[in-house]
């Protein structure tokens, strides 16, 4: 049975940033034929409308389907969005996601969650109450001996509790 493409949103694909993690990574993946499979773009975020608007042209999007928005409550109403893609810079990830989440949206976050550990059990705790999943993204997966090792160390119970 085919599955339907979950209605996605990236905030944070940004045609003026200094490094492009999220056009050199996270876009190609999500318009492969597999990503497509998976995920339909349906809105963009940025600092504003226009900037929205510029990297929809940009990255060849489909201005009639993929909407543009530059306030988190905006986006965080839009009914044609399930999942919001955050892949901003970490100073920005909580206010961008938090909105999201109190909408009932999950949300995919890039390491590092936020800037605080209290902003990470604000998050956590809204996400629970909203009952929506959040899941973060690891570039370091990709250095497995580090990753192994934290694992290691949080299985064993030696790392004081998070």
């Amino acid at each position: 049975m085919p599955v339907t493409p979950i209605r996605t949103a990236l905030i944070g694909l940004s045609v003026s940033a200094i490094t492009s993690w999220a056009a050199d990574a996270h876009l190609p993946a999500i318009q492969s034929p597999s990503g497509q499979a998976l995920m339909q773009i349906t809105a963009r975020c940025n600092s504003s409308v226009a900037a929205a608007e510029s990297a929809i042209r940009t990255y060849h999007l489909d201005p009639s389907t993929v909407k543009a928005h530059e306030n988190p409550d905006d986006l965080a109403a839009d009914p044609t969005v399930d999942l919001v893609i955050c892949i901003t810079r970490v100073d920005r990830h909580y206010e961008t996601v938090l909105a999201r989440l109190r909408a009932g949206k999950s949300a995919y976050i890039e390491w590092l969650i936020t800037s605080t550990v209290a902003e990470v059990e604000e998050l956590l705790t809204v996400a629970r109450a909203s009952g929506v999943t959040v899941a973060v993204g690891l570039q370091a997966r990709f250095a497995p001996h580090p990753v192994l090792k934290v694992k290691d160390i949080l299985q064993s119970g030696r790392s004081g509790g998070c």
